[in-house]
């Protein structure tokens, strides 16, 4: 999976998400744009890209939680 960083440089994105930011914002925000790069995305492809977005911006604190010994 990508980071938010590597999926923001790759499709030039200027606007900024912040870990803040509620999934369903960032998948309407990708959903609703008008903007080029997502020209030829269905609405499918948008989404899967907004959540990769959203949990792309979580990944640090994934990976810095520390293991659940209870699994």
């Amino acid at each position: 999976m990508k980071t938010y960083q590597e999926f923001k440089d790759e499709y030039n994105i200027t606007e900024v998400l912040t870990k803040e930011t509620p999934i369903k914002d960032v998948i309407d925000d990708f959903i609703k744009s008008d903007d080029e790069r997502f020209a030829g995305k269905s609405k499918e492809e948008r989404r899967k890209m907004a959540i990769g977005a959203y949990y792309g911006l979580r990944k640090e604190d994934l990976d810095e939680s520390e293991p659940n010994e209870n699994i």
